[in-house]
């Protein structure tokens, strides 16, 4: 009972951004379908069914995740197992619900979702590790992207396996920098605040680095700097000082940052499709977005500059399974179903997403030329690595930046070293 009750606590533990709460009574938030008869992990007929569920952010997602359910239920035809899905307006409303059906018994086994929060629920006993049950399947891991992989362990052990990779990028919109005299998108943070200096003018409202102050952003310079957050251990780290005070530069010292509040757009990618901005932290959802838009401007993706080292951000969506599952084997023999060779080939032909398999990311470089160049930092890239209480960190981690540059009030110092009073392990 008291994983129940810790994870009541819980607010959000996904990357993705929530709405405000729809009101819907738990049988609204949890539809009834198929899944929710007889609870998960049970069997019908014959056959042994596993619920999956998650939070569906828009249809071409659902029509993914439903291509990649009915391969997996063809290729479990043999075993007698079958994967049914049960979704969830959000993912604020599947955290909600959740606590509830793991009491009653009609919890699901399998959850998708990022990791760039997700510590609380591996450290409350919510996901079970999957070292032993992937020796059992025979799922071979190693035809992962490794440093994906390595984003979903904790103190050793595996507690989920990805289906995409995303990584950091910085996005450059080359004909500022042209017209500038700078031919060359940079490579150090040096040159980034040099070419920044050379396209901002106010007067036109154009900036040389768009900032969206967000932990996701912010921690992109951190780990330019050698830093990171580490579970919230060391958080006072000279490189984490180091990439806060270049954020807090950028703004007070070389005045050519703006957030997206302040150019009045909803986003950084907006920001940077509107030609207000020159550079911007960025991803490979960047591609299809400003192919869309069809910009008037040369644009490119570059790997995310170096301050004192070269590192880029690497996470994933995965699949994770809970402890609450009643039938762990089969609910494992639904996730390496899942995580099939023509899941991976949809993701880069048809979503244009990276796959966390190694073998199709050719293929989607094919299509995406733009992020090759990127793609090629996989390697030394680090994940997120936020500390068990996510929301309190990131809450801390934003407020505290705004109210140094925006406010005049504090220092990085002074943050860094509340925050490691801190530590948000609890």
């Amino acid at each position: 009972m008291g994983k129940i009750i810790r994870m009541l606590l819980i607010s959000v533990m996904v990357a993705v951004s929530i709405t405000a709460c729809s009101g819907k009574s738990e049988q609204e938030a949890a539809p009834s379908t198929s899944a929710s008869a007889g609870g998960a992990g049970s069997s019908v007929g014959e056959k042994t069914k596993v619920v999956f569920s998650t939070g569906i952010p828009d249809n071409a997602w659902r029509r993914a995740l439903e291509f990649f359910m009915n391969t997996a239920n063809e290729k479990l035809k043999d075993k007698n197992i079958e994967v049914v899905a049960e979704y969830y307006p959000s993912e604020e409303e599947m955290w909600k619900v959740l606590p509830a059906q793991i009491v009653s018994g009609s919890a699901p086994d399998l959850i998708g979702l990022n990791n760039e929060g997700v510590l609380e629920l591996i450290t409350n006993g919510t996901f079970t590790s999957l070292d032993d049950l992937i020796k059992e399947v025979g799922y071979d891991t190693s035809k992962l992207d490794a440093a994906n992989v390595n984003g979903w362990k904790y103190e050793g052990k595996q507690y989920a396996l990805p289906l995409t990779t995303t990584i950091s990028a910085l996005a450059v919109n080359m004909t500022m920098l042209k017209e500038a005299g700078i031919a060359e998108a940079p490579k150090t943070m040096d040159d980034l605040v040099k070419a920044a200096l050379a396209v901002t003018d106010k007067e036109k409202g154009q900036y040389g680095v768009g900032v969206n102050l967000h932990e996701f952003h912010i921690s992109q310079y951190l780990h330019a700097f050698g830093g990171g957050w580490n579970f919230g251990k060391d958080m006072n780290s000279a490189g984490n000082q180091q990439g806060l005070q270049f954020i807090v530069d950028l703004f007070n010292k070389h005045h050519v940052a703006a957030t997206p509040a302040q150019l009045g757009v909803n986003g950084d990618t907006d920001a940077f499709a509107s030609g207000k901005v020159a550079m911007t932290t960025a991803g490979p959802w960047y591609v299809a977005t400003l192919r869309d838009k069809k910009v008037d401007f040369e644009w490119k993706l570059v790997p995310i500059p170096e301050g004192t080292v070269q590192k880029s951000t690497l996470y994933g969506w995965a699949l994770a399974m809970l402890d609450s599952a009643k039938n762990k084997q089969a609910a494992m023999e639904v996730i390496a179903a899942m995580l099939s060779d023509e899941s991976y080939r949809y993701l880069a032909e048809e979503r244009g997403d990276i796959p966390a398999k190694t073998s199709f990311v050719p293929t989607y470089e094919q299509l995406y030329p733009e992020m090759k160049v990127v793609l090629e930092t996989a390697g030394s890239a680090v994940a997120f690595n936020y500390p068990v209480a996510a929301n309190r960190f990131k809450t801390d981690l934003v407020t505290g930046m705004e109210s140094i540059i925006f406010q005049n009030r504090g220092n990085v110092n002074e943050l860094l070293e509340k925050m490691a009073t801190d530590g948000y392990q609890k």
